[in-house]
């Protein structure tokens, strides 16, 4: 019937599972930048009295900014998943309804009219 709606569950899961993943990649990049973090004695006398501050800032920023990407990925990857089994539980509970109702009307159907009001 056109303009039915279908939810494709195993694409939504394997959506899921692929923005988890995504947290792994965050974590790979925090540790990189961590390892690339850059002593203070390479800013020099004049740079560490000026800027090392600020560049630690903003690593610390960037370090919390990377921290939050990882957790919303997380999130959104559960999410994804825990919808899938939303709408599989919704579609099965429906079967069931529908299963149920077929069968009263079955049986009514084959139970005889006597004529008695």
């Amino acid at each position: 019937m056109p303009g039915d709606f279908r939810a494709k569950l195993d694409t939504i899961e394997s959506c899921g599972r692929k923005v988890n993943d995504f947290e792994a990649k965050a974590d790979a990049i925090k540790r990189k930048v961590t390892q690339a973090e850059v002593p203070d004695l390479a800013f020099g006398l004049i740079g560490q009295l000026a800027f090392v501050h600020i560049y630690h800032s903003m690593m610390s920023d960037f370090q919390e900014y990377l921290n939050k990407i990882g957790e919303g990925v997380k999130r959104a990857g559960e999410q994804l998943a825990d919808t899938a089994t939303e709408y599989r539980t919704c579609d099965d509970h429906t079967k069931l309804k529908i299963e149920a109702a077929m069968r009263m009307l079955d049986s009514s159907a084959q139970t005889p009219n006597t004529g008695a009001r």
